[in-house]
């Protein structure tokens, strides 16, 4: 299959797994920090596991990718803290457009480190981008990027960063093992930072939350292997990520349906066309 039928499946699956995160998070008393570790290593073992079974979980000598595994680290523990902490504030809508400002910072990375230089319409796809998220940042009648938005905001800029250091390491490593690492080694960081969120996980097996996180994990996992594959067999690392963004769209309008968020609807469609659009000039 190509690359584009890969991210396809990736933009719908991901779509659903917002959904489910934001339905966890503000409907259960889960402390952001245990859900982030617990999430993290179901969805890296789950891969793993898949890998496993199909005897692709092979790990070769990564010495020369040290300094790359350590970025990935440091990006996608401080991406997911970021990440969780303003989903459970702000409305999954409103974060799905500032969180696709992300595609910004990995053109970015892409044209400094992979020389994935721009041309003068891709200008424009940025400039869409950040008037979306200003678009959906406004409340009563005046622009505010509240502490929740500048979360999601630094979300962005951490993903957007690890997107590309990904495409270098998937360059010479192979995809199940690093996808699964990718969760992996960042929930062992996060447990370093916030040690006391350990003692909260085990709430999820007294009830049957686990089960509910297990299929949010599972969905997320699809998304995470279409998404990396494509990242991996495509030549743009910056044409992936953008065309991953069409999940902004979808996830607005099943906020909307599914959650019941339904205040300034015309704003938030208005955004996610504007956040499409410029993702469309880019790729």
């Amino acid at each position: 299959m190509s690359w584009q039928v890969f991210i396809a499946l990736s933009v719908v699956s991901y779509s659903f797994s917002t959904i489910l995160q934001k339905f966890f998070l503000s409907r259960e008393k889960i402390d952001p920090m245990a859900f982030s570790i617990f999430f993290q290593i179901g969805t890296g073992f789950i891969i793993g596991a898949f890998a496993l079974v199909n005897g692709k979980l092979v790990f070769p000598y990564m010495t020369s990718l040290a300094v790359n595994f350590l970025l990935m680290i440091v990006l996608y523990t401080l991406g997911n803290i970021f990440l969780f902490f303003a989903l459970r504030k702000i409305n999954a809508s409103q974060f799905t457009v500032i969180f696709s400002s992300r595609v910004f910072f990995t053109i970015l990375a892409s044209t400094l480190f992979l020389h994935e230089g721009l041309i003068p319409i891709q200008f424009v796809g940025i400039m869409l981008i950040f008037v979306s998220v200003a678009l959906v940042s406004f409340k009563n009648s005046r622009f505010s990027l509240g502490k929740y938005e500048l979360f999601a905001l630094g979300a962005a800029v951490s993903f957007g960063f690890g997107n590309s250091n990904d495409r270098i390491i998937l360059k010479s490593f192979p995809l199940y093992p690093y996808v699964s690492l990718a969760f992996l080694l960042p929930a062992i960081a996060t447990m370093v930072v916030f040690p006391k969120s350990l003692k909260k996980i085990s709430s999820f097996f007294s009830s049957f939350l686990w089960v509910k996180i297990f299929l949010y994990c599972s969905v997320y996992a699809i998304s995470a292997l279409t998404f990396f594959t494509a990242l991996q067999i495509s030549n743009n690392s910056s044409q992936v990520s953008a065309l991953s963004l069409m999940s902004v769209i979808i996830t607005v309008i099943l906020a909307i349906f599914l959650l019941g968020e339904k205040e300034h609807v015309a704003r938030k469609i208005m955004g996610a066309v504007l956040s499409v659009a410029g993702v469309l000039l880019l790729s």
